[in-house]
């Protein structure tokens, strides 16, 4: 099986737990939804079984890939089993709309044991011997890479609010982002930009951390420092951006810093990550945007990131930026929040066309880059095409605005 089945079951109950939350099982709006989860199991194709392991989803043992979307749902479900021990979820058949209700049920954490609880058709168990670290099934390291990318989103969604700052919450996206970026940088940076999904406060929080990570990481700055310079960005996007545009940086600052302070100590092996996040935001805070030292050098790229971040979403326009489109935009901006020295290096380790970028190639297909081109042929970068790598034999052009939202759906 393909994992659009599972992935549309797991949409399906987690849009079905919001919509009964809402309106009830017998409104016609809550009928709907236990109608259309029952039939997105039907063309399931029971019996199968969906596995939650280390962060990823698997249909019978085999790892299914979802948009980003699908992986914040499909987190949220996992979340809730895994409060009950219960890391695999069986459908032996397709359950009666009864049965889809306690499913629901159990789901929106209405309930605090499932003894008792009868599902006929649904297994809810855990998976006997699971432990971190045993035998595990090779992944292609794209789609790991892309996998821990889009479960870093989610993973971000849960630090929105106010509040202490969740440090815990903030390493876990964080190292993520490493994890991923170790195994291939580039496909995880297209992960995130291509990804058929709205440009929302936590996937832009999120790119922006991983642009600072995977920049710092090719430049070779020592992997503390990438974490501490990422995680500021990360903490500072998600404090300051709004659904379009942002509040200024000089107002996010202050704000994180006490929220950062307030949530004290945390766990020996990351104390010394929080020390360094909180010093670096402070030096931020206390210097202007071009004073000299390596400190404000690191400043100057998380403002640098910020200004991209915050201009993704334009204020007031019902319409989202490319990466590319931001860097155009900050090139040609004279504003006194663009650092050009860090912009130049993102074009100079990105690429011109940088990946995530769609792009047309001479033969009128249509993909988007995975890694940049040669020095000497910026204009023909690795695409992927069709499912297939490909190197272009002439250059390629950008996608129009128009055309890339057809071509994405």
């Amino acid at each position: 099986m393909n994992g659009e089945p599972v992935g549309a079951v797991l949409n399906g109950l987690f849009r079905l737990v919001r919509t009964l939350s809402l309106y009830g099982e017998t409104h016609p709006s809550g009928r709907a939804a236990i109608e259309d989860v029952r039939t997105r199991l039907a063309q399931a194709n029971p019996p199968f079984s969906i596995q939650f392991i280390m962060g990823g989803v698997f249909c019978d043992n085999t790892l299914v890939p979802m948009s980003i979307e699908r992986y914040e749902r499909a987190s949220h479900v996992a979340r809730v089993l895994r409060e009950f021990g219960v890391q695999e979820m069986s459908f032996t058949d397709v359950p009666s709309p009864h049965v889809v209700v306690e499913l629901a049920r159990i789901l929106s954490g209405g309930v605090t044991t499932l003894a008792g609880i009868e599902l006929p058709g649904v297994k809810l168990r855990a998976i006997a011997g699971f432990a971190a670290g045993g035998e595990v099934q090779r992944v292609d390291p794209d789609v790991f890479a892309s996998a821990q990318a889009a479960l870093a989103i989610a993973d971000a969604f849960l630090l929105t609010g106010e509040g202490p700052w969740p440090w815990a919450g903030g390493l876990t996206v964080i190292r993520r982002l490493d994890r991923a970026a170790e195994v291939n940088v580039m496909a995880t940076l297209a992960t995130v930009e291509r990804a058929n999904a709205e440009w929302n406060i936590h996937r832009r929080a999120v790119a922006g951390a991983l642009r600072v990570l995977a920049l710092l990481r090719t430049l070779g700055v020592g992997f503390v420092v990438q974490r501490a310079a990422a995680h500021v960005a990360l903490a500072l996007l998600l404090q300051g951006l709004r659904e379009r545009g942002g509040a200024p940086i000089e107002e996010a600052i202050p704000l994180l810093l006490d929220r950062m302070v307030d949530a004290g100590a945390v766990s020996s092996g990351a104390e010394t990550h929080r020390l360094r996040t909180i010093a670096m935001l402070d030096h931020l805070a206390r210097r202007a945007p071009y004073s000299t030292g390596a400190g404000d050098s690191l400043g100057r790229l998380v403002r640098l990131t910020y200004a991209l971040e915050v201009a993704r979403c334009p204020e007031g326009l019902d319409f989202d930026l490319s990466i590319v489109e931001l860097l155009a935009e900050a090139a040609h901006s004279s504003k006194s929040d663009v650092d050009f020295l860090w912009l130049r290096m993102l074009i100079q380790v990105f690429g011109i066309i940088p990946p995530g970028a769609e792009v047309k190639l001479a033969d009128g297909r249509i993909g988007y880059v995975l890694g940049p081109g040669g020095a000497r042929d910026p204009m023909r970068p690795d695409v992927l095409v069709e499912g297939e790598r490909h190197t272009p034999t002439s250059n390629v052009e950008l996608v129009r605005p128009s055309v890339r939202a057809a071509w994405r759906g």
